[in-house]
């Protein structure tokens, strides 16, 4: 079950599957040229392999800990 939801920012014009699956997409009035785009998700460390694959078209602006596992998993690519 999606159980979890998470806020994301997502560059326009990027993110199809994401917005796909939205269950809210909208300008973000604070960053010009991004959607927040609201999504439900079960499972953190797949959800952020996922997200991370975005790079750079995703932020995650919540929750923190999603948004912790996507840096990680981007750091670890520049290694």
């Amino acid at each position: 079950a999606r159980d979890r939801t998470a806020i994301l920012g997502v560059r326009e014009n990027a993110g199809v599957g994401l917005r796909r699956w939205a269950r809210e997409s909208e300008p973000d009035p604070g960053r010009p040229g991004w959607d927040r785009v609201t999504v439900s998700f079960a499972d953190s460390g797949w959800y952020a392999d996922y997200l991370a694959s975005f790079a750079p078209d995703v932020i995650v602006l919540d929750p923190p800990d999603l948004r912790e596992a996507v840096i990680r998993r981007l750091k670890g690519a520049l290694a």
